[in-house]
């Protein structure tokens, strides 16, 4: 008897529940939904680094700064196992430096700060197969805090950076010959530009942080590797340094948060630049004000916004780093909140991986050069489903 009214209680439950529902998941039925996990620790704590996504599906993560020293053994992260081991040492101390997949399956490791913390000319090719770093030829002029960009034709593109103070100069590595030449020069010299190879081959360089007052600026330019000539296109909606910028499915691109001064706070404004217009437009706001965060677009045409801190390079006698992450629909133009990280990171990673998870990996927890910071040696994935 007893089992009898257990069973017509469940039943009656189950038809309740299929009409009001239950309070735990109003979701539909098929809607994807975003989690996040943790995986496998760097072998090194490290901020400030690069990671690359090799063409074998692994993850190449190099240089940085440490708790202690910069890490000069470089990592690859394998996604069957969910686990780092060491390879190649990059021979000296690099980080702020930019790590680009070249098309013959090498990588290319340039610029950013050597020892004792002085802008570098030199660069360096990363063998996957032999997993050894060799010296390629060296940057035109040294160069921190600037973009490195892969180009239809194979060479890549180096714009601005902070040599000793910011400069709007350029430059292209020729895979072929191994070597680095001057090209154009943008209108404003700056560091913390970003450079977005559009759909149509040319190079969308937005923002910065300009020299003498280091506050933030507006200015965009097309980079046009046929002429290697830059063009002044739409200024940004409001000055940025410290920013991301996402290409979307369509050819725009995403532009969200940074700072419009160093020490400022950061801004939770974004914008769209549109390539047939040459135009920015103000789209729906973060739910989070950040800066040094990172903006990645998924296979399903979302944008996951993770981590990053409240200042821009701020001597705040606390961490300002942020755990949450947000989604940006292109569709709605409207970011909401998602699955946050166990702990804040800023000037950490995200690669996109092959089996579309994300990988985000290290970052400190207060900006480097300010105390107190933690480097991080955790890693999380994202993933949808």
């Amino acid at each position: 008897m007893h089992r009898h009214s257990a069973l017509t209680f469940s039943l009656i439950a189950a038809a309740l529940c299929s009409v009001i529902g239950c309070g735990k998941d109003t979701t539909a039925p098929g809607t994807p939904s975003l989690s996040m996990s943790q995986t496998g620790s760097l072998t090194t704590p490290r901020d400030l680094h690069t990671a690359t996504l090799l063409n074998n599906g692994k993850v190449l993560v190099a240089g940085g700064v440490g708790p202690t020293t910069p890490p000069l053994v470089a990592e690859l992260f394998d996604p069957a196992s969910g686990t780092f081991t060491a390879t190649g040492s990059l021979g000296a101390v690099r980080h702020s430096a930019t790590a680009t997949l070249l098309k013959n399956g090498k990588v290319l490791v340039a610029g950013g700060k050597g020892a004792p913390g002085t802008p570098t000319a030199s660069a360096q090719l990363f063998d996957p197969g032999s997993g050894t770093f060799m010296p390629t030829g060296n940057m035109t002029t040294p160069r921190v805090f600037c973009p490195a960009t892969l180009l239809a034709d194979g060479r890549v593109l180096f714009v601005g950076g902070l040599p000793t103070g910011p400069t709007a100069t350029a430059e292209l590595y020729d895979p072929s010959s191994g070597t680095f030449a001057a090209t154009g020069s943008v209108r404003t010299p700056a560091d913390f530009k970003t450079a977005t190879l559009l759909q149509n081959g040319k190079v969308l360089v937005t923002g910065g942080r300009r020299d003498g007052d280091y506050r933030g600026i507006a200015d965009a330019d097309l980079y046009d590797p046929a002429t290697g000539r830059f063009a002044a296109t739409g200024s940004m909606v409001m000055p940025r340094a410290g920013h991301v910028a996402t290409l979307l499915p369509n050819g725009n691109v995403l532009i969200t948060g940074g700072a419009a001064v160093t020490g400022g706070a950061a801004t939770a404004t974004a914008e769209v630049y549109d390539v047939a217009s040459g135009t920015f437009a103000v789209t729906g706001s973060m739910v989070s004000a950040r800066t040094l965060h990172t903006a990645t677009l998924f296979p399903n045409g979302k944008v996951l916004v993770v981590g990053g801190d409240a200042f821009f390079y701020n001597a705040s006698p606390s961490p300002q780093s942020l755990a949450t992450a947000e989604v940006y629909d292109p569709v709605t133009g409207v970011f909401s909140a998602a699955s946050g990280m166990d702990v804040p990171r800023e000037s950490h990673t995200a690669t996109l991986l092959a089996n579309g998870f994300l990988l985000i990996t290290g970052g400190g927890d207060g900006t480097i050069g300010y105390q107190p910071t933690t480097v991080l040696a955790s890693s999380d994935l994202y993933a949808w489903h």
